[in-house]
């Protein structure tokens, strides 16, 4: 591929990936840790559930509790069921920001795809799940060639270990 073509692409994506999720002015919540609000919204969440849902690492989930835990709107305790699992749940004032959030961010939402049309939404959508599933498969079949074991035809000249 065209190294101008590749270097568009990266640009665009770095553009879609800054202009996509914008807060209210003054607000202190950063776009993860809305994410993560919205994802334990009404119930508890473990970690893990979190990390999935919202596909993060561990330690990026890790930081980001921390944040939200400093600033008063999530506490962690231990799963009384599997005292393994950390569950993670809003409190009463993680619930009033993210009902307060919920509404610019609806906003905005609607307001945009308003503008760019059902048709283009609903093609957009199609296409960054295509991209989406064939980045996924470059990274295993990337997973699967680093596990496999040398080939016996690299070691020319090696002896063998009895």
């Amino acid at each position: 591929m065209e190294p101008k073509m590749k270097s568009a692409f990266v640009h665009t994506m770095m553009r879609v990936r800054k202009a996509t999720v914008f807060l209210p002015p003054g607000c202190d919540i950063r776009t993860g840790e809305l994410f993560v609000l919205n994802k334990v919204a009404g119930k508890s969440a473990s970690m893990s559930e979190i990390q999935d849902k919202l596909f993060m690492t561990k330690p990026a989930v890790s930081q980001i509790l921390n944040g939200l835990e400093n600033k008063g709107l999530v506490h962690r305790e231990i799963d009384p069921r599997d005292r393994r699992r950390i569950m993670v749940t809003l409190t009463p004032r993680g619930d009033a920001v993210l009902r307060n959030m919920k509404g610019h961010t609806d906003h905005v939402m609607d307001t945009t795809l308003s503008r760019f049309g059902e048709e283009n939404t609903q093609e957009l959508i199609r296409l960054l799940n295509l991209l989406a599933d064939i980045t996924e498969e470059l990274k295993e079949d990337m997973k699967r060639e680093a596990e496999k074991p040398p080939a016996l035809d690299n070691l020319k000249g090696e002896t063998p270990i009895d």
